[in-house]
């Protein structure tokens, strides 16, 4: 139930040296269970507090995409996308992230040009 995740993540967010990963709990759990402002608020938090890590990060960026195309934020997804394929342009994934945000943007010519 959703109180006792919420409780299980403050707790651990009080723990030493726990803190950073308990926070990366949170942005999930509210993205999982419909509240998707809330998601979108951490996962943004998450991005700008740390710095860029090749394997934790990129799911951040996607997980933060997909909030805002629920939220109906698809120039946001899009953005996200876009400085995810900056950050890590080598990595095919993101840029079929990016084409999909463009195509739910409405922007099909640049979503064939990225894919």
């Amino acid at each position: 139930d959703m109180e006792r995740a919420e409780a299980a993540i403050r707790r651990a967010e009080e723990l030493p040296n726990a803190q950073h990963l308990a926070v990366r709990q949170r942005a999930p759990l509210y993205a999982l269970t419909g509240r998707f402002a809330e998601a979108e608020a951490a996962y943004a938090a998450l991005i700008r507090s740390t710095q860029f890590h090749y394997l934790m990060s990129p799911l951040m960026y996607r997980n933060l995409t997909w909030v805002r195309v629920a939220l109906g934020d698809l120039a946001g997804a899009h953005a996200v996308a876009r400085d995810l394929v900056r950050l890590q342009p080598q990595v095919a994934e993101n840029r079929l992230a990016l084409a999909a945000g463009a195509l739910a943007a409405a922007r099909e010519a640049e979503a064939r040009a990225e894919a």
